[in-house]
This record gives C-alpha cells, structure tokens and sequence, in this order.
C-alpha cells in the first residue's frame, strides 16, 4: 500500500493534465447552473405553466431523481466507454433537454424535459475518472478542489448573473442559449480532451481492477462507507434543496424581497464555498483529522438550521441571512466526504465508490423537495398569510436531515492516513 501511494507521488502531473482539467470542469460548472437555475426563475415558471410556487417542486424533482439514477451507469459507461465519450454524450443530451425545456408549454412538458436534464448532467463521475488518471497522488486533492469549487461556480452563476440574462432574454431564451452551449462545448471536449496521457500510466492500472459487481459489492457490504454516505446524503439534500429550489421561493414569497435582490443574495452565498471548501480542508490536514472536522461543521449547520426554524417570520431578514450564512460555511465540509471515501478504499474502486456516494444525495433532494411542497402548502393555509412563518415552520424537515447527518458523522472511523 505504502510502495504505492509512494510511487503515485513520485510521478509528475503533466501540465497538459491541468489544460484537461480546465475543460472537462466546464460541463460540471453548467450541470449545477441548470440544476440551480429553477430557484432564480421559480416565479417565472409559476407565471407560465399558470401553477403556484410548491407546484414547481415536480420540475427540480424530477431532475434531483433523474441525477441520481445516472450516477453508477455513468461510472460504467466511463469504464467501458470512456471518461470523454461519456462526458460528450452527456453534453449533447444536456443541450438537447435545455432546449426542450426552454421551449415547454405546459409544466408536464418541463417536469420531463428536466428529468432528461438530470439524465444528461451527470459529467461529475465521468470526468473524476479522467482526474484520477491524469493526476498523481500528490495534486490528486487540489484538481479534486477545482471540481467541486467548479460546481459552486454553476451556483453562483444561477444567481444575479442569471437574473441579468433572463431580463435581456427570458428565461425561455436563456435556456436554449444555453443548450447551445453545450453542444459548443461537446466539440471541444471530442477534440481536445484525452483520457489519459500515452506516455503515463496511472499506478491503479498496474493492478487488476475488480469488476463492477464486486467493486459495488464491497462498498454495499462496509460498516465505514454507510455512516458516511448517510451523512454526505442528508446534508447535500438539504443543501441542494435550498439552493436548487427553496430559497429563492423563501426569500421572495416569505421575506418579500424582489428577483434582482433575491438574486444578489444567492451570488454572495455562492462565493461562501470558495473560502469554505479550501479552508475547512486544509484545516482537516492540519488537524490531521477528517472526522473532527465534519462533526464540527455538522454542529454548526444543526445550529444554525435550528434557529432558522424558530426564527423565521419573527425576526429581521438579515439575522435568518446571517444564520444561512453559517449554514452555507458548515457546507464547505463536503469536499471531505469524497477525501474520506478514497482513503477508505483503494484507489482502482474509486469511480465505483464516487459513484455509490453520489447517487443517493440526489434521490433525497427530490424527496425532500416535494414534501417541503406538501408541508409549505399546509402551513401556509394554517399560518392565514404569514408566509415567512410557514417557511420556518416548514424548515423543521431540513432541521430533521441535517441532525441525521451530524448523528451519523459520530459514527464515522477516522480516515486521515497515520503516516
């Protein structure tokens, strides 16, 4: 094991490994731009499927459940097909599902043109394969931080800068636009990336690989991986149901605020990660701990989504604001969640076990998103016009998730490599 973490940190990253990464980075910065899109826009939607705001809880759902369903074949057709052929496909798919529902008419037509969506943005998985065997051991962690700080840039750019195209062009316009996009970027992908550089061989290759039945098979047996994936599942549901969904909704129908306010606010909250994610990791390496680290930010997020659901339509708008913040910090966690996943595996299972770890975050997202429909739509009768208090009252589920993902940190194994 020793001889060969050695041997991956002695070979040198190409340079050429980093002009891949700037490229294959893009389709996961679009992926979550279109999967954030919904909560700058929900008003829009609402506005023309002729459907209130929880109603719209179908369209993000259906790409949530969809996105979830992809992730294990898109590590097999990575595999089998190749980690660039496979990120092509998907982006042809993707510019395809955006155009079909930029040009939807009724909200049946736009549920199914983002489930399409949630099929085609799966590059996340296809494109770490690629990483993994361009990228030695030694800058492995920091191409693994640009891909995860690429999708936070998706998010921050379906915030003011997608408010500001939807008043040039709509919503409509901007989402064919953007399948166009794709299909630019499908091009350059085909001609420019490569899967692995010819004259080097990524040290997990010297090994035999086992197969996709029995790499699925020793994840799905471990004690270690289930408190992590429940932990990494229920935070990001959380997460990404706000930032995909809900609180654009919040902020306009419950706090009042306007789409180019509400637009600003979830740009800086998307800025959050940048500092977040490098330095909560780096904070874990000086520690030497992965496990104090995510139980710390876990706390926090309890805390803090906690007060959000007692004081929501009792206090000022910035107080909740400040509190999401600390929320959004505590998220910055996740980039250790698949840092611990590959130092609890070797290294020829990691496409598998990305896969596995990134599969049921999204099947809760689309559960999550639909019941805070249900509940909002009940407390918002109850509450007789209050909506920021509805919002609160329903925010209650989001407290639930989040505490099962402290819970289940308590009972992660340190990962952090002894030597």
């Amino acid at each position: 094991m020793s001889s060969h973490a050695g041997s991956q940190t002695a070979s040198k990253t190409p340079f050429k490994a980093w002009i891949i990464l700037s490229i294959i980075v893009i389709p996961y910065v679009m992926s979550m731009f279109i999967r954030a899109a919904p909560s700058v826009i929900s008003l829009d939607l609402a506005k023309d499927f002729a459907v209130e705001v929880p109603e719209l809880a179908v369209i993000s759902a259906a790409t949530m459940v969809a996105y979830g369903i992809i992730q294990i074949p898109a590590g097999l057709l990575a595999d089998s097909f190749g980690g660039k052929n496979t990120i092509v496909l998907f982006l042809v798919g993707l510019g395809c599902a955006n155009i079909w529902f930029g040009m939807a008419e009724t909200l049946g037509s736009a549920a199914a043109a983002r489930f399409a969506v949630g099929l085609s943005a799966a590059s996340f998985v296809p494109a770490m394969t690629i990483v993994a065997h361009w990228f030695t051991a030694g800058n492995f962690a920091k191409a693994n931080s640009v891909m995860l700080l690429g999708g936070n840039l998706g998010t921050l750019l379906a915030s003011a800068p997608l408010v500001f195209l939807c008043g040039i062009w709509g919503w409509r316009g901007v989402m064919c636009g953007f399948g166009i996009l794709c299909f630019v970027l499908a091009g350059v992908t085909f001609f420019y990336v490569k899967n692995a550089p010819a004259s080097f061989v990524h040290p997990g290759e010297k090994t035999r690989k086992p197969s996709l039945l029995a790499g699925l098979k020793t994840v799905a047996v471990s004690g270690k991986f289930w408190p992590l994936c429940i932990s990494f599942c229920c935070l990001i549901g959380v997460f990404f149901s706000l930032t995909t969904l809900w609180m654009g909704p919040f902020l306009m129908h419950g706090c009042g605020m306007s789409r180019e306010e509400t637009g600003g606010i979830l740009f800086a909250f998307s800025l959050v990660a940048f500092v977040a994610i490098p330095l909560l990791a780096a904070v874990s390496d000086k520690i030497r701990s992965r496990r104090k680290v995510l139980v710390g930010s876990l706390g926090a997020a309890v805390l803090a989504m906690l007060m959000i659901a007692f004081a929501a339509g009792k206090v000022p708008v910035w107080v909740l604001l400040g509190l999401y913040f600390v929320f959004v910090f505590a998220v910055g966690c996740s980039s250790l969640f698949f840092t611990a996943a590959k130092e609890m595996f070797p290294v020829e299972m990691y496409g598998t076990v990305v896969g596995c770890l990134n599969m049921f975050p999204y099947f809760c997202t689309a559960l999550l998103q639909k019941l805070f429909a249900v509940v909002l739509a009940w407390r918002l009768e109850a509450c007789g016009g209050n909506t920021a208090a509805a919002y609160g009252q329903t925010f209650w589920l989001n407290v639930l998730l989040v505490l099962m993902a402290f819970v289940a940190a308590l009972k992660l194994k340190e990962t952090y490599p002894q030597r």
